[in-house]
């Protein structure tokens, strides 16, 4: 598969090793705070939670791969579209600990193979569907919950250094905003990353805050600004290389429509996944925008 980003099967190649990579310090962080955090609180099964989160994020990317390389395409499972399992496991990162483990499987199976099977992987941003598909469809059946063990027994401290740190209520791997920019320093690495995204979301969402907070003498809506969705979705899910802006001022304007909408979901509406409707939004203009300014 060939992008403006991804030239060569090695530029290709290091692309998913590196993302992959990056992925590691939000799961060991996510596992620390639901696991040993959490181990003299809870049972032993409701510690595997964590871990059954990582497993079917993987395990049903590569089915579904699977499936469509054996049934669709009808040839051996030998060299498969490694953009699939990784949008779903970045999509089990951020659902909450405390959900119907078995209508999460279902809908995440059935919603990766609608967008498999139609090709909408290169149409728009797939995991933030992924992702407003899951969370419209737990909170309607009202079969999910951000707060863990540790944190309905209270043991928070919502100082804005422990919200950064990742001590917040939140997706079960993503609350770390610390985490989250040391992955981003690590996906830096790879030239095939768009590392101008997400330096313009969060920069733009910064100046944004900071001017309503002024204005409104409100900074209550920082707690959700750091709450780790806005920054893991800027470095992990905006950038994403088939359907983000490539031109440079495409990937500017890109970035500000996604950070301005965010703002807009957040400070208005209260809406904490605000990020994830901003990127799937703008995502489908993204092409329109590179088309105006390719040189």
């Amino acid at each position: 598969m060939k992008t403006p980003y991804l030239k060569s099967n090695n530029s290709y190649q290091s692309y998913f090793n590196r993302y992959y990579l990056a992925l590691i310090p939000l799961i060991f962080y996510g596992l620390y705070k639901n696991i040993i955090l959490n181990y003299q609180k809870a049972s032993f099964i409701y510690l595997l939670k964590p871990l059954l989160l990582i497993i079917i994020g993987l395990g049903i990317g590569l089915l579904v791969e699977y499936l469509y390389q054996k049934f669709y395409l009808k040839k051996p499972f030998k060299e498969y579209n490694r953009f699939i399992p990784l949008y779903s496991l970045i999509t089990c990162m951020v659902i909450p600990i405390d959900c119907n483990y078995l209508l999460l499987t279902l809908i995440l199976f059935v919603a990766i193979c609608f967008c498999k099977f139609f090709k909408l992987d290169t149409k728009v941003n797939v995991i933030s569907l992924l992702l407003l598909i899951l969370i419209i469809s737990l909170n309607l059946f009202n079969l999910s919950t951000y707060a863990s063990n540790y944190e309905t027994a209270g043991n928070l401290s919502l100082s804005y250094f422990n919200i950064f740190m990742g001590r917040s209520i939140g997706g079960t791997f993503t609350t770390s905003n610390f985490w989250c920019l040391v992955s981003f320093i690590i996906l830096t690495t790879t030239p095939v990353y768009k590392k101008d995204i997400p330096l313009y979301i969060i920069i733009t969402s910064l100046i944004l805050m900071v001017i309503y907070s002024l204005i409104s003498y409100d900074y209550n809506l920082w707690q959700l600004f750091l709450s780790g969705f806005t920054i893991f979705g800027a470095v992990f899910i905006a950038p994403q290389t088939l359907t983000s802006s490539y031109t440079k001022k495409g990937k500017i304007i890109y970035s500000v429509l996604i950070a301005l909408l965010n703002f807009i979901l957040i400070v208005f509406l209260h809406i904490y996944y605000g990020i994830f409707i901003a990127i799937f939004l703008v995502s489908l203009g993204n092409k329109i925008l590179d088309r105006k300014f390719v040189s």
